[in-house]
């Protein structure tokens, strides 16, 4: 029953993080050789994009502090004897889990609404009175801001599967002692598994690419978001003798 409860939570973690990365879907690109309009579309979509992700942020970094919560919980039910390993990996899973979602729950009520921000800034910065000089510092700021979390995913990356063998290690070489020999065996073998789980788990999502630097490509690339009015679909039945279909045109 507790270990059934144990996956329960484990799949609450998992949706709560497959949550956070969900993103709103946009429209198509289309190629734009000013580039201070090319910015302002970028500048929108990532406004628009923090603005509908926010509400699902906040509630997917809860339901993370509230499986941490229920670990922990889950932990203090075990005996410390014959489920000693599963009660030392539950209570260290609770402590991590309910520390980074803490922290990530934090961050977004304090610092979730940076994209919109800087959108604003730009609008101010355009209506009174727009050069390149003021595109230019904006430009950089945002490239900035996205090769520092290129670095620091690179260097979450190396940490977590760092992290990933040291627990595994840890796991690993104490089940080699029997409880005469090291005591507190199954106390290793528990926090060793979940610090490996941990580590992997960092170190997998810190190689998924974020949209904000494929947003900087397209960019780069001399492309933009189309807005709304700017796509036109028609779509028309296709017959002849032994064919039978739909033809679908538009203008992006």
């Amino acid at each position: 029953m507790v270990r059934l409860a144990l996956l329960c939570v484990l799949g609450l973690t998992l949706f709560a993080a497959k949550a956070e990365a969900q993103h709103v879907v946009e429209g198509t690109l289309i190629e734009e050789p000013d580039v201070g309009l090319r910015l302002e579309s970028w500048f929108a979509l990532n406004a628009d994009r923090e603005a509908s992700a926010h509400g699902l942020r906040i509630a997917a970094t809860s339901l993370l502090v509230a499986g941490g919560g229920l670990e922990l919980g889950l932990a203090s039910s075990l005996s410390s004897e014959g489920d000693a390993w599963w009660r030392s990996a539950l209570l260290t899973i609770g402590l991590v889990t309910t520390t980074v979602g803490t922290v990530e729950l934090v961050t977004e009520l304090l610092y979730g609404h940076m994209q919109r921000d800087r959108y604003a800034r730009f609008q101010r910065a355009r209506a009174n009175g727009w050069n390149d000089t003021q595109r230019a510092i904006f430009e950089t700021e945002w490239r900035t801001e996205i090769m520092q979390a290129r670095h620091a995913r690179f260097v979450a990356s190396i940490a977590g599967f760092g992290i990933c063998a040291i627990g595994a290690g840890l796991a690993v070489v104490a089940s080699q002692y029997d409880s005469n020999t090291l005591p507190t065996r199954n106390d290793y073998v528990g926090v060793g598994a979940a610090i490996g789980l941990f580590g992997c788990t960092t170190g997998f999502l810190s190689l998924i690419t974020p949209e904000a630097e494929q947003d900087l490509e397209d960019f780069d690339a001399g492309m933009r978001r189309a807005n709304e009015d700017e796509i036109e679909l028609s779509v028309a039945p296709l017959m002849g003798p032994s064919q039978l279909g739909v033809s679908v045109a538009g203008r992006f």
